[in-house]
């Protein structure tokens, strides 16, 4: 039988825009597959864990090792920075001192696009070489301003590269001083800067963390703030970091 291939007449063949159509979606429907497939294996294979190349910069890739890379949480790379800081923050208290964990924010590099640490890592220079915790406290006030305890100190990843390490503040030395204004500096190196403003004739029990700052030490107007509207934007972080030290009277 012949088929007419006249005027008015329509013939598929393989090259027809709707078999091309067909075709691209078709690859594109593969392509998307593979992309899910690829995704589901490598968080279960890896334990969600992305690797982060920490070596020499300079290093060719042919001669990198695996001591050279280190992993973080996945999920670190799709929060917000302070939603970074906060997802594994908490404090301790032993010893007559407070320990306050942070996490590791990576944020957008200034050139060149992609994202960096803010802190040093394995050596390497970070973003920013201090960090600046400012808590209040609640309860009391010095002629309606809240009390601050403002502890400037040295910023450096922990052995896991999404986690800073823990800000020790002395707080039984800073009570035995006094319920006052004043200035400390440790010994430690880097040195740790304490700070203490409208202070009343007592010491609150709770003090509640208000804001971070991180900053380079060379050149404090490079920095980044974060306030307590960002720290608590997350439904994670809706209760503040806080902690309670109660004086013996």
């Amino acid at each position: 039988m012949i088929h007419p291939t006249g005027p008015g007449s329509i013939v598929k063949g393989s090259d027809s825009p709707d078999n091309r159509v067909m075709r691209l979606f078709s690859i594109a429907l593969l392509f998307l597959a593979a992309v899910g497939f690829a995704n589901h294996l490598t968080t279960r294979s890896w334990g969600g864990a992305v690797y982060v190349y920490v070596g020499e910069r300079r290093a060719p890739a042919s001669v990198r090792s695996v001591s050279d890379y280190s992993a973080i949480d996945r999920r670190a790379l799709y929060r917000s920075i302070h939603g970074q800081l906060m997802s594994t923050a908490g404090a301790s208290i032993r010893d007559g001192v407070v320990g306050v964990r942070l996490g590791h924010p990576l944020i957008p590099r200034e050139e060149g696009g992609g994202r960096e640490f803010a802190c040093p890592i394995a050596g390497h220079v970070g973003v920013y070489d201090r960090v600046e915790l400012t808590f209040y406290g609640t309860g009391i006030t010095a002629s309606g301003e809240s009390p601050l305890l403002i502890i400037d100190n040295g910023c450096q990843a922990s052995a896991q590269l999404d986690t800073l390490d823990t800000v020790w503040i002395p707080m039984q030395k800073i009570i035995a001083l006094g319920p006052k204004d004043q200035e400390l500096e440790t010994d430690t190196q880097p040195p740790m800067y304490i700070r203490l403003q409208n202070i009343p004739g007592e010491w609150p029990e709770n003090w509640v963390l208000t804001g971070v700052r991180f900053y380079r030490s060379d050149s404090e107007d490079r920095g980044m703030s974060l306030d307590a509207d960002k720290l608590k934007a997350d439904a994670a972080t809706a209760s503040m970091l806080s902690f309670e030290w109660k004086v013996k009277r």
